[in-house]
């Protein structure tokens, strides 16, 4: 297990894959799904089931049901991943198309560096808030 806020190197792992692998999951279930109810229910679904999957993580009392909650999470990121540049693609003229499907995969890198942001801001937190903190701010991306 945990030795505080240290984990060894198997859970690392687990939290760190595991919302990698659902995200494969989420890109075949939003194949299936977006036929069906569209795209832009399924961006608005998968933005709802995300706010419901950090809910998980945040308040997380141990560490396996931290990874449950990052399986939750990568369904809908792997959902958004496939969906919202398709959506983009539909709903904009031609001339626009190519623009907007591209910055749908710019802000997912400058998701990245936010996050890395906010990592290293919170790197020196020595309290729960260092990690939970991270997790809240996603609650702000689906508003």
């Amino acid at each position: 297990m945990a030795v505080g806020y240290q984990l060894t190197p198997s859970w690392q792992a687990g939290l760190s894959q595991s919302g990698g692998a659902e995200s494969i999951l989420g890109c075949l279930v939003c194949g299936l799904l977006v036929p069906r109810y569209g795209s832009r229910k399924v961006v608005i679904g998968s933005l709802l089931w995300l706010v419901a999957a950090v809910f998980v993580v945040f308040f997380a009392p141990n560490l396996p049901t931290l990874v449950v909650g990052e399986l939750l999470c990568g369904i809908p990121w792997g959902a958004l991943a496939t969906a919202a540049p398709a959506y983009a693609s539909e709903v904009l003229p031609v001339a626009l198309r190519t623009y907007m499907t591209s910055y749908t995969n710019m802000c997912f890198i400058l998701g990245q560096l936010i996050s890395a942001g906010v990592l290293k801001v919170l790197s020196t937190r020595d309290d729960a808030w260092g990690y939970k903190i991270p997790f809240a701010i996603q609650w702000i991306w689906p508003v």
